[in-house]
């Protein structure tokens, strides 16, 4: 979509995602359709005698992103078949993810799942969830 911006800043689209890991094809193209990020973490209460909260730990932080794209491929059926398969990983694979927007996004997730979806009226949509550590432990890396 082209569109002249006037008045104040904003950040338009998700137009700038790109997978520059993870999901490896000769034809990975896709055109996403929506992206969600969002940070989490675990809570621990700290809780007095008489079970009043008195504080709270937080801790185990995570960074969660999502995503759906469409799968294409600029001139047959077959590349756009392969460029879906690209998107339909296996749990635990690590995808690097780069945001021209910001550096929020940025990094290397676990993927969590991968789903393909289809209707009788629309095109084949790839929903992916992925997500990674907000701390300076790194673990997207197998251990043997």
């Amino acid at each position: 979509m082209s569109a002249t911006l006037k008045g104040m800043g904003i950040v338009w689209s998700e137009g700038g995602i790109t997978f520059t890991a993870g999901i490896v094809s000769a034809t990975n193209l896709s055109l996403p359709q929506s992206a969600n990020f969002s940070r989490t973490s675990e809570k621990t209460d700290i809780k007095g005698n008489g079970g009043t909260v008195l504080g709270q730990v937080f801790h185990g932080f995570k960074k969660v992103f999502a995503v759906t794209v469409i799968p294409y491929h600029a001139s047959t059926v077959a590349g756009a078949i392969t460029s879906k398969d690209a998107y339909v990983l296996k749990p635990g694979t690590t995808i690097t993810v780069a945001d021209a927007s910001g550096t929020l996004i940025d990094g290397s997730y676990n993927l969590l799942s991968s789903r393909e979806g289809r209707t009788v009226d629309g095109v084949t949509t790839v929903d992916l969830e992925m997500e990674a550590s907000d701390e300076s432990i790194d673990f997207t890396t197998a251990v043997t």
